[in-house]
């Protein structure tokens, strides 16, 4: 178990719910995937995940983000097939929930 396991329950649940290895059937795009979860969430659940990637950002540096990401996570997806470094997809996925 990772000592982070819990420390950011938002991110988890977005992770899992809809970026998991079927993502595609919340849409195409990370702009459709993050407005779909901003249409199912509550306000309360979206303000949590931009603390949540926020509280992550800051805790990691450019040299640990993508391992700390992958280790504390275990994500189905890579933000690199989107063309970006986890620093940069999790703050455009902060940017879409604005």
């Amino acid at each position: 178990m990772d000592i982070y396991d819990d420390k950011y329950p938002n991110l988890a649940s977005l992770l899992g719910g809809y970026f998991h290895q079927d993502f595609d059937i919340h849409g195409d795009t990370l702009e459709e995937i993050v407005g779909l979860y901003r249409k199912e969430g509550t306000q309360a659940e979206i303000d949590g995940l931009r603390k949540d990637i926020q509280k992550f950002l800051a805790a990691f540096d450019d040299a640990h983000i993508k391992s700390a990401f992958v280790r504390i996570f275990h994500p189905d997806i890579d933000s690199e097939g989107w063309g970006l470094s986890v620093r940069e997809w999790l703050l455009k996925i902060n940017e879409l929930l604005a």
